[in-house]
């Protein structure tokens, strides 16, 4: 899961998807019983969490049994590569580019 949907989570902005808990369980290498546990306990807390309401006029969100959809957020390892940027050969370039100015200050220096 990105950086920025770990930050809404552990600043209780959103809640979780009940796949990032699961993973979070995984990685820390909680036993399948804990594991379970944390999922139940997922589960009260969506239950428990506030929903602002929506906007006057608008239709009430059809989310589920619960009113949580789970955030469509893709952990890490399940998200489809990107394509190369050209970022990295300007950062490449540049510092070729630095490097040669370097030698010849140096050169010029020296002589």
């Amino acid at each position: 899961y990105s950086k920025s949907s770990w930050q809404r989570y552990l600043n209780a902005v959103q809640p979780p998807p009940r796949q990032a808990v699961e993973a979070l369980c995984r990685v820390a290498g909680e036993p399948r019983e804990d594991a379970e546990r944390f999922v139940v306990r997922w589960e009260l807390a969506v239950q428990a969490w506030p929903r602002p309401a929506p906007p006057k006029g608008a239709p009430e969100p059809d989310s589920g049994a619960d009113g949580y959809e789970d955030d469509p957020t893709l952990p890490w390892w399940d998200t489809p590569p990107e394509e190369p940027s050209r970022r990295l050969l300007r950062v490449a370039v540049g510092l070729a580019v630095a490097l040669v100015l370097g030698v010849v200050i140096g050169a010029f220096a020296l002589g």
